[in-house]
């Protein structure tokens, strides 16, 4: 899932993310990781992407520190190119490194933001995952009716959105 991809991006990346489709994620992590330093002084897209990509790849390793790492540093690469679909994707992975965590009060700041742009740019699938990570993290909290309203508003949403 590489959002804020550029089109042309180097070969390279598109091999990294079929490994990290086929679950070869420490295959895929080195793969990301060789092309950061090209990426860096070539292509920001493909950079916020393969930032995007490793934030990922930690989070499902259970490594959330660096998971919360690239997810900021690939949201400050969306942002100062302006790719606002990337930095929200960026900005969910980061609420979701901080809901494993258990850092619950930052977990929700972050998908508020991730949420608000998503909306500012009419990104429904973005909006309608959000809304799924913040019913998660009110499930996590014991607090189930709030829960149960982010689930209802992700399915709504979903309703809502175009075929």
């Amino acid at each position: 899932m590489l959002t804020g991809a550029a089109h042309g991006a180097p070969p390279a990346l598109d091999d990294a993310r079929a490994l990290q489709q086929r679950g070869a994620l420490r295959e895929a992590q080195k793969a990301y990781e060789a092309l950061l330093p090209e990426l860096r002084s070539s292509d920001p897209a493909a950079l916020g992407a393969a930032l995007n990509a490793l934030s990922q790849i930690a989070s499902a390793q259970g490594q959330y520190d660096s998971a919360a790492a690239r997810a900021r540093e690939a949201a400050d690469v969306h942002r100062a190119f302006g790719d606002r679909g990337g930095e929200a994707h960026a900005i969910q992975l980061l609420g979701i490194a901080e809901l494993y965590q258990a850092h619950y009060a930052s977990a929700l700041n972050q998908l508020k933001t991730a949420l608000d742009l998503a909306r500012t740019i009419g990104d429904r699938e973005r909006e309608i995952a959000v809304l799924n990570n913040v019913g998660s993290i009110h499930f996590h909290q014991a607090r189930y009716l709030d829960a149960l309203r982010a689930y209802r508003e992700a399915l709504d949403s979903a309703g809502r959105r175009k075929p």
